[in-house]
């Protein structure tokens, strides 16, 4: 869970620096982030009907949102909606996904 949460951070931070994210950014993303998604969230947050709306398979879908909102923000990643319900414990679920 620590891993899965510092990832977190470093993602966002580097995806609220930049919206239109470069090459090196987008292989942070599919290298260290994608992941960890698939292998905590994608039970949930993949394919075409994720929970609240929210698909985590694609950083433009990251950004724009769910049900609930953008989940990350661009100009303050520290407090978007992904990262508190991460650092707070709510997410990932744990047990039986979808």
């Amino acid at each position: 869970m620590r891993i899965f949460f510092t990832l977190l951070c470093i993602f966002l931070h580097v995806v609220a620096a930049n919206a239109n994210a470069n090459a090196d950014e987008a292989l942070i993303f599919e290298d260290s982030i994608l992941p960890i998604f698939k292998a905590k969230c994608a039970g949930c947050h993949f394919g075409e009907n994720p929970k609240g709306g929210l698909d985590l398979s694609r950083r433009g879908n990251i950004v724009r949102g769910g049900k609930s909102g953008p989940a990350i923000r661009i100009s303050a990643a520290e407090s978007s909606l992904l990262f508190d319900v991460t650092r707070s414990g709510k997410m990932p679920l744990q047990g039986e996904a979808k």
